[in-house]
């Protein structure tokens, strides 16, 4: 069984601003108390191991987790990171793609596929506010990146 949380949001900003806030690592704790990147310097390579630190409530009690970036395109406006809980107990897929509507418009599309044991039976991580806290992060990129213009 794979537990899949689907969000997305639309962003009155132009692609590239999006993106540069999504690239900016050291800078997510500005808009997001629920999650942000530790050990992952601003040019990172896909490839890269970092910290995702998590606060389920958004309120300082973190939670931190091993993950690779998997892959970060411009060209596609797509960043993919993964991590996982050996042997096969917990998986998760998390990626971002970014689309261009019209000039100055983008739709963001933010997801995540958990799979293994412990999604299997529902333990292992408050899936309910994993999903609610993607769309509070995608209102905080938003309210962030339309500030900033």
């Amino acid at each position: 069984m794979v537990i899949k949380i689907r969000t997305e949001i639309d962003i009155d900003a132009n692609i590239d601003m999006v993106w540069d806030a999504l690239m900016d690592y050291e800078n997510w704790k500005l808009w997001s108390k629920w999650t942000h990147f530790e050990g992952i310097p601003q040019n990172a390579q896909d490839g890269t191991k970092g910290t995702l630190v998590i606060a389920y409530d958004g309120d300082e009690k973190y939670e931190r987790f091993s993950f690779v970036l998997k892959e970060t395109s411009k060209s596609k406006y797509f960043m993919n990171w993964t991590g996982n809980i050996p042997p096969n107990l917990f998986n998760g897929n998390h990626w971002i793609q970014l689309t261009e509507t019209s000039p100055g418009k983008t739709h963001v599309e933010h997801s995540e596929d958990f799979s293994g044991i412990l999604p299997y039976f529902r333990i292992g991580m408050p899936f309910d506010k994993v999903e609610r806290n993607y769309g509070l992060i995608n209102i905080g990129l938003k309210q962030y990146v339309e500030n900033k213009k």
